[in-house]
């Protein structure tokens, strides 16, 4: 058994050898898209981060309802692009009328192409 595994693993490492093996080099390639293919294949994005720092508050009927934090996103006019980030809890406080206003702040943005 032994010699018949032997000589399978021979014959399918023989035939390794004799496949073709393809590769291209590429230069430094602008793709147009906002990103530069490097020679090494590493990627390198045309842009920067636009970011600011957002506050905004909710109103929840019952407290347990009330998340540690939320996706938030909007549009921004000024630099015309969609920014988006996640918004942490920073306090709660109870409203005459029963309901819980949670004040949520956190960083948000978007790369500028």
């Amino acid at each position: 058994m032994k010699r018949v595994t032997a000589a399978l693993l021979m014959v399918v490492l023989l035939l390794s050898f004799g496949m073709p093996a393809y590769a291209a080099e590429s230069a430094s390639v602008d793709l147009n898209k906002g990103v530069t293919l490097e020679k090494d294949g590493v990627i390198t994005p045309n842009a920067w981060y636009y970011s600011y720092t957002k506050t905004i508050t909710k109103k929840y009927l019952y407290l347990e309802d009330i998340p540690e934090s939320i996706d938030y996103s909007e549009y921004n006019k000024g630099m015309g692009v969609e920014c988006s980030g996640v918004l942490y809890l920073q306090s709660v406080t109870i409203l005459y009328n029963g309901y819980y206003k949670a004040e949520f702040s956190g960083t948000i943005g978007a790369y500028i192409f």
